[in-house]
């Protein structure tokens, strides 16, 4: 295609060459740039939600892995996607798998190439269209979707991405923190999806040992 880069025996891309082939080929540059914009835009949220649904229970999972902080951390990575490449990606991701509900790393392998290349594409036809290239993100890109340096998000910024990703809180919405810290309980890990064994062999480790 005319946006991809030529083999390395005919030079770097150049805008000119590019819009002469288009021209040959009969596409309209503008046109494509408008399709190439739209195509950008990320995956909308409720299906991604219902996606991933689907996905998890489709599948057997490893570990202790919940429902709950699978569609949260997965949903969260995978939201700025285009849903076009992010259907792609988890089909292929579940095929490609071990036979267990593939992680976001795994979804994101197939995806983040399909979608620099988009944006590579979109970048030289604004170069042909506009006379030099967009470099800053567009209003539905994400520049970092990685956790801050700073630090985890308070439980509050959890519920607000569960909620932008339609994954229900269940009973678990109303908990706050409150009074001063303490160490976890086994009611703690159980409501994590641990197993009793582990809770209370970890809530055992935390205990002090006699001198």
């Amino acid at each position: 295609m005319a946006l991809d880069d030529p083999p390395s025996i005919c030079g770097p891309w150049d805008a000119r060459d590019a819009k002469r082939r288009l021209a040959a080929a009969r596409i309209d540059p503008p046109a494509l740039l408008r399709d190439t914009n739209a195509r950008m835009k990320p995956a909308e949220v409720s299906w991604l939600a219902k996606r991933l649904e689907l996905l998890w229970g489709s599948m057997p999972t490893s570990g202790n892995m919940t429902a709950k902080a699978w569609l949260h951390e997965t949903g969260r990575m995978l939201k700025h996607l285009p849903q076009d490449i992010l259907a792609h990606a988890i089909d292929e991701a579940a095929r490609q798998g071990s036979g267990f509900v593939p992680g976001a790393a795994a979804i994101l392998e197939i995806a983040d190439p399909l979608h620099r290349k988009r944006k590579l594409h979109r970048a030289r036809l604004d170069e042909i269209v506009n006379g030099k290239p967009v470099l800053e993100a567009r209003p539905w890109e994400v520049r970092d979707v990685s956790m801050p340096d700073e630090g985890v998000c308070t439980p509050e910024e959890a519920q607000e991405i569960m909620r932008e990703n339609g994954i229900p809180l269940g009973q678990h919405e109303e908990r706050r923190t409150r009074g001063p810290l303490r160490m976890p309980s086994v009611q703690d890990y159980l409501d994590m999806g641990v197993a009793r064994e582990d809770a209370e062999r970890a809530v055992a480790g935390f205990r002090p040992q006699p001198r």
